[in-house]
């Protein structure tokens, strides 16, 4: 779903929760946090992102914010049933189409990450080389631990289809990334 900000007309998918920030953090000013009672407890971002997920037309009209295109929206609706086949061909969505176009597929990406990761944990005194042999993350590990990530999103206990879509995305591009070493060697 794709919301458009009508003072600036800057357009934008849901997903980005563009509608915090808009009150320094302080939620009872937020039209949005009048609409939390009865969730619940937890962290309000949590509560309102669960709120937001189920009432994205309302959400954007407290906000001020005109809905402009209702197409896929990843959070299901109460008349959306979500299913394994619902999650699986939205993951394939993502990973075979949307994002491919955008971060140059997997391998490049995670390869770059990978890369990053490695420093950085070197950097810290976590990966320590005593050998010649150079050990480091590979990509596909990239892909679970970014699917481990999803995981515990998952672990907090509040619900976000999109979580159990990605984690299945890393999985299958890390699956695909192993599988595919595996026939070079």
């Amino acid at each position: 779903m794709k919301f458009k900000n009508k003072e600036t007309g800057a357009i934008f998918d849901y997903k980005n929760y563009l509608f915090c920030g808009q009150y320094d953090g302080y939620c009872p000013n937020c039209p949005i946090f009048s609409r939390l009672e009865g969730l619940a407890t937890g962290r309000v971002s949590d509560r309102c992102d669960k709120w937001v997920s189920s009432h994205l037309k309302e959400a954007a009209e407290l906000m001020g914010y005109e809905v402009i295109d209702e197409g896929d929206a990843l959070e299901p609706t109460h008349h959306q049933k979500v299913t394994r086949k619902s999650i699986l061909q939205k993951a394939e969505k993502c990973v075979c189409s949307d994002r491919e176009g955008q971060y140059r597929g997997p391998e490049n990406n995670f390869k770059t990450i990978a890369s990053l990761w490695t420093c950085f944990l070197y950097s810290k005194g976590l990966i320590i080389s005593e050998s010649s042999e150079w050990k480091c993350i590979e990509p596909e590990d990239v892909a679970i631990m970014m699917a481990l990530l999803k995981i515990a999103r998952i672990g907090t206990g509040v619900f976000k289809e999109d979580s159990y879509v990605d984690a299945c995305g890393y999985l299958a591009c890390g699956g695909e990334l192993e599988g595919r070493e595996m026939r070079e060697n």
